[in-house]
């Protein structure tokens, strides 16, 4: 009896492209990401692909496509096939995280057991970074880049729009330029809010002149700069130039010695004071009971207008 077999030739599936789940990331020192890369057409009989970085000093890559951050730059990650060498690239932004360091803070509490870093948007707060309060100091390392909904147009913001409301527009560069501020506050062991660390300069010569540090993050490079006299004789004068990203900024007042809370001249700058002149300190203030509120922004921007 014959018996007839008939042969089929296997012919195997050629990869025709890839793609990749991200074309552009940005990231900050050590974050990750995952990239994913898919070969075409979804039956190639060889899937496999080989990720490499052109610059693995600012972001590495492993071979199941983990990319970590590691410096500050730009590098692209390449994807590409064994068969056919097909290859798709992912751009890599590395950026630096904002850094807050507090040291040596006075006025200092044995309640503090965290510090963290909070902005406020007009219907909600996020917190950006928190730490461990250890040796009456603290690191918090901030975001690069901020979600639009905690920004503010410049002058819808408390601070701003209570001391320099009626600013002539052509004091500023940019009328839509969008701001917020951070505020490092403190938490207990349960993680009650406690209070909040301010900084502050304190001039060698000047007894009743001083400045308070803030940290604004700006969406654009602007500046505002101009002066006025208010109603009451107060000279107010600003001398800022943001850049996009994070900025210091600096609330000087020159204060009455004979009339508690009255003021004799307010300045709004970017520009830090040297050391040599005065230094600056951080200072740990305990919520007074009067100021505690629901809407931190307001009870917040009060302390700022009313601190001595």
């Amino acid at each position: 009896m014959a018996i007839t077999v008939t042969c089929k030739k296997i012919t195997d599936v050629q990869v025709i492209g890839v793609t990749l789940n991200e074309l552009s990331l940005t990231l900050e020192i050590d974050d990750t990401a995952t990239l994913i890369a898919t070969v075409f057409p979804e039956n190639a009989t060889n899937q496999s692909v080989v990720f490499t970085s052109s610059n693995p000093l600012v972001a590495s890559i492993t071979s199941n496509g983990l990319v970590t951050a590691l410096s500050k730059g730009v590098t692209s990650i390449e994807v590409t096939t064994v068969d056919g060498n097909f290859s798709v690239k992912c751009t890599i932004h590395v950026d630096e995280c904002f850094v807050i360091e507090a040291i040596d803070i006075l006025d200092s509490s044995n309640d503090i057991y965290t510090a963290y870093a909070i902005v406020f948007g007009k219907d909600d707060e996020k917190i950006l970074a928190s730490t461990k309060y250890q040796n009456n100091s603290f690191k918090l390392q901030l975001p690069s880049i901020i979600d639009d909904k905690y920004l503010w147009l410049l002058f819808d913001y408390p601070l701003f729009s209570d001391i320099f409301g009626d600013l002539d527009e052509s004091w500023i560069s940019d009328r839509n330029a969008n701001i917020t501020f951070v505020w490092p506050d403190a938490w207990d062991e349960d993680k009650n809010d406690i209070g909040f660390f301010i900084y502050m300069y304190h001039s060698y010569y000047l007894e009743n002149s001083y400045a308070q540090g803030f940290f604004l993050y700006a969406d654009r490079d602007f500046t505002v700069k101009g002066e006025k006299i208010d109603e009451d004789g107060v000279p107010y004068e600003c001398d800022c130039s943001f850049s996009k990203g994070w900025n210091f900024l600096c609330l000087y007042r020159d204060i009455n010695y004979h009339t508690p809370h009255t003021v004799n001249y307010y300045l709004l700058t970017t520009k830090k004071p040297s050391e040599g002149i005065g230094i600056w300190n951080w200072e740990y203030r305990k919520w007074p009971e009067w100021k505690k509120s629901s809407n931190k922004t307001k009870a917040r921007n009060l302390f700022v207008m009313t601190w001595k």
